[in-house]
């Protein structure tokens, strides 16, 4: 009779703690849903102000290997000029842009960009971010520096100073 009663009292503790253990992943999905819905309205905001900053993580240039990005690599665009400073392509400054598309592509939001550079040569800059997470595929292709595919993340601009 003991060993039912522990049987039947080990059946209930396991059953509890199976069911707390659901609630609390039920929770996590919940909490997970809420930081994707708030960096999605983040995401909007800043590309559509034109205001951002991507920070990249590693590049790859045409066919070769990743490399990592150096830490002072920065790309930002902001309404009135774009500041590149990357690398693996030349350093431009250029307040002659526009944006050629901005549309959702298979739930990524795609952003192209035209932009002149100071020494007149063309770059074409196209961001595939994921608005659920903010992280940003940057390819580039300019005449200077051939075709570069950046992995980073964006955030919004620092203030000018």
């Amino acid at each position: 009779m003991k060993k039912l009663l522990l049987i039947a009292a080990a059946a209930v503790f396991a059953f509890g703690t199976a069911a707390a253990q659901k609630q609390t992943k039920a929770e996590k999905e919940a909490a997970k849903m809420q930081q994707e819905i708030a960096t999605s309205a983040y995401v909007k905001k800043i590309v559509d102000a034109r205001n951002f900053q991507y920070m990249p993580v590693e590049y790859t240039r045409g066919n070769s290997l990743k490399q990592n990005a150096l830490e002072e690599d920065q790309l930002i665009v902001r309404p009135d000029n774009i500041l590149v400073s990357l690398g693996a392509t030349s350093f431009v400054r250029t307040n002659e842009y526009e944006v050629v598309s901005d549309e959702m592509v298979k739930n990524n939001r795609e952003v192209k960009i035209k932009a002149t550079a100071d020494d007149n040569s063309q770059v074409i800059l196209t961001f595939i971010i994921d608005p659920k997470t903010a992280k940003t595929k940057l390819k580039i292709n300019s005449s200077k520096a051939g075709y570069v595919v950046y992995e980073g993340t964006i955030q919004e601009a620092p203030r000018e100073r």
